[in-house]
């Protein structure tokens, strides 16, 4: 059984960043989602310039954390 972690709240599998397009990805178990919050601070500890954070759930694309003019974006 994978570790639970705390800020993310949830069983990550694995995390990965590009620092030239500044994007982060976040994998996860199929059905397995995490908190938003705790997911872009994740990332900003990797690269306060962070972009975008892409999180999968089995082979599926499942949600896309945008950082806007206004704040970060989920869709």
């Amino acid at each position: 059984m994978k570790d639970y972690h705390p800020e993310l709240q949830c069983r990550p599998i694995s995390i990965a960043y590009d620092f030239t397009s500044r994007v982060g990805l976040l994998v996860l178990d199929e059905y397995e989602c995490c908190d938003q919050g705790g997911c872009v601070a994740l990332f900003k500890l990797i690269d306060p310039d962070v972009r975008q954070v892409q999180t999968v759930a089995g082979n599926e694309l499942d949600t896309v954390y945008t950082r806007t003019s206004s704040g970060w974006l989920a869709a």
